[in-house]
């Protein structure tokens, strides 16, 4: 039984609730809304990097700048993907309650 046999169950049984969810939503693929905001946050972050780089004497500011404005980007970005794909029609809060419940079922947690 080698390492990826291992890690093939390993992935089955952690991601379980994705098949819910494909199941649900009817998607073959997660959502790109991470694909916007780490674009968001790359661009951003290195943008201003260079730029604090350039003009700043202390690297401490350099990379307080920088992680500010890649979580900045990244917000921005998962805001865009949020209307661009008009996932505010998603109900959010039953779907965290359905991952709750598929939580406390895999981690064996009794209900009270």
């Amino acid at each position: 039984m080698g390492i990826g046999v291992h890690f093939e169950g390993v992935k089955a049984h952690n991601f379980a609730f994705l098949g819910y969810f494909k199941k649900v939503y009817g998607r073959e693929k997660p959502l790109p809304k991470w694909k916007f905001a780490l674009s968001g946050a790359l661009v951003d972050g290195l943008h201003l990097g260079g730029i604090a780089l350039k003009y700043s004497k202390a690297t401490h500011g350099v990379v307080l700048a920088t992680g500010f404005v890649a979580l900045c980007g990244a917000v921005l970005g998962s805001e865009v993907a949020e209307h661009r794909y008009q996932l505010y029609n998603m109900d959010k809060q039953g779907a965290n309650l359905r991952f709750i419940y598929w939580w406390d079922k895999v981690a064996g947690n009794k209900k009270r």
